[in-house]
């Protein structure tokens, strides 16, 4: 399966992905799924793992705009999908959306 359909598939089932992102591994919650200046893109809450700058104390701290080129390993995961308060917010991650959580 491609990491754009399983990305698709998390944000229609609202399931967790785990995958590598930039020598990090990553538990991520998708929300929106699309296009910015022709790259796809994904925009998520990640809720595990690790990254650069670590993961703050909340979610509404953790949103993460990936190219979906540079996603690795991308599997389904058991953790619970989440969201945040802020969600509702105006995002500039995609700008051709394909895929949304519907609320």
């Amino acid at each position: 399966m491609s990491t754009y359909d399983l990305m698709r598939q998390a944000i229609q089932n609202k399931t967790s992905v785990a995958c590598w992102y930039r020598d990090h591994y990553r538990i991520l919650s998708p929300h929106t799924l699309g296009k910015k200046k022709g790259h796809y893109k994904v925009l998520s809450i990640q809720t595990g793992g690790d990254s650069s700058g670590g993961l703050r104390p909340t979610n509404e701290e953790n949103w993460r705009c990936m190219f979906l080129d540079d996603i690795v390993r991308p599997v389904a995961h058991d953790d619970p999908w989440e969201t945040a308060t802020n969600h509702s917010r105006k995002q500039t991650c995609v700008d051709e959306v394909h895929y949304e959580v519907a609320y």
